[in-house]
């Protein structure tokens, strides 16, 4: 998944996906210029995230289900499977 994603995307992610996530990107140091946020669906974190990403003109994703976001409209499948997925912030 963070292979897939473009130059200096953001993830909005819960503890267990994000810690991976980390983890892998880390370990294996593995595209240090996606900010993987352990933000769960913490309206601040959140805000805090999307603002920075407008600034830099780069993309948000989520492994959190949309409906958690409190504007699930927002936001675009990219990929999904069994357990999960991964959505694209299209901010209106």
């Amino acid at each position: 998944m963070l292979a897939a994603l473009p130059q200096g995307a953001h993830v909005l992610a819960c503890w267990e996906e994000g810690t991976t996530l980390l983890a892998v990107q880390r370990g294996l140091d593995l595209r240090g210029d996606v900010s993987i946020h352990l933000s769960c669906d913490s309206p601040g974190r959140i805000r805090a995230v999307m603002r920075s990403a407008a600034r830099s003109g780069t993309l948000v994703f989520t492994t959190i289900q949309p409906r958690r976001l409190g504007s699930p409209r927002e936001w675009v499948v990219v990929k999904s499977w069994r357990r999960g997925g991964l959505w694209r912030h299209e901010g209106r």
